[in-house]
């Protein structure tokens, strides 16, 4: 039994057999740490319960983190500051994050942007995963296979891209106000039902000086490096 916290959510998880440990362990959430017994309870009785239990304990602690927000969102940094991509599962979010770290963005998340009250982006660093796709089995990957690494501080966002990829779609973004920026991250903030006062707050300041584009990319690898030009025009 495993009695741990992360981002102030503490869970306990209770293992079929004691060999099933070095399996979580990655899938646990970043600066999971022991902590006393409560919290939110699950079992792993076996490998093949690995994606669910991982599924379950992400959305508790995306709906239940105190003085964060847990937007769905990839999150890479550059120059200090955080480009966040807001999207829906199957985006291609994590191919795009891939492709950023890969031309020099220092890697925060394909998963989550975790936002705090003052509006700043904090890391959410597990290994990122890439999905099979024809030819290529799915992998998860580190920030150093990547050529890159992993942030570790908390940062004002710079730029936000909702983005999706299309096969024939070439990068043409429409400019968005910064108030649009704190509605796309709203659309994709578990907790905005929860605490919808709190939640726009953090994302409003979040977006308040950030550069907001929209519209859908091609390839990761073509549109990963007008995103970073796109930052450095940021004011």
């Amino acid at each position: 039994m495993l009695h741990l916290e992360a981002f102030g959510v503490p869970f306990t998880i209770h293992l079929a057999d004691a060999s099933l440990a070095p399996a979580l362990e990655p899938m646990l959430p970043p600066g999971s740490a022991p902590a006393p017994p409560g919290g939110f309870e699950l079992t792993l009785e076996d490998l093949a319960g690995l994606p669910e239990l991982d599924a379950r304990l992400r959305r508790h602690i995306a709906t239940h983190a105190p003085g964060r927000v847990f937007v769905h969102a990839g999150v890479v940094a550059h120059h200090g500051r955080a480009v966040v991509l807001p999207a829906a599962t199957f985006a291609g979010k994590s191919e795009l994050v891939a492709a950023l770290v890969r031309v020099g963005a220092v890697y925060y998340s394909d998963e989550y942007a975790v936002i705090d009250d003052d509006g700043l982006v904090h890391p959410y660093a597990r290994p990122l995963t890439l999905r099979a796709r024809a030819g290529r089995a799915a992998e998860r990957l580190g920030a150093a296979q990547l050529g890159g690494r992993p942030g570790t501080d908390a940062l004002p966002i710079g730029l936000i891209a909702a983005t999706a990829f299309a096969p024939s779609a070439d990068w043409a973004p429409e400019e968005r106000t910064p108030a649009a920026g704190a509605l796309l991250l709203l659309a994709h903030a578990g907790q905005a039902r929860a605490d919808p006062a709190r939640v726009l707050d953090a994302l409003r300041l979040a977006a308040l000086h950030a550069r907001v584009l929209e519209g859908p990319r091609g390839e990761a690898d073509a549109t990963a490096p007008a995103l970073l030009a796109a930052l450095d025009t940021a004011v």
